[in-house]
């Protein structure tokens, strides 16, 4: 398993602001489809932020971008 350095993880963390409450809904419909069970707090809190890290990390991804990919429309 690979882990994410800590200033990916921060950057997420300052980039949640950003989302909409529209976003944050429909994160957490996927998260209810995904295991089944509504979940709120700190497990639906590390989800959202799960995302955000990856958003940050894919945002400086050389070969995404070199094949023309906008990293905001994967997740």
């Amino acid at each position: 398993m690979i882990y994410p350095a800590a200033m990916f993880i921060e950057m997420g963390q300052d980039s949640l602001t950003g989302l909409s409450e529209e976003q944050r809904a429909h994160q957490m419909k996927e998260l209810f489809s995904a295991i089944g069970v509504k979940t709120t707090g700190e497990f639906g809190d590390g989800y959202l932020l799960g995302l955000q890290t990856a958003r940050v990390i894919l945002a400086g991804s050389v070969a995404l971008a070199k094949a023309g990919i906008n990293p905001d429309e994967l997740l």
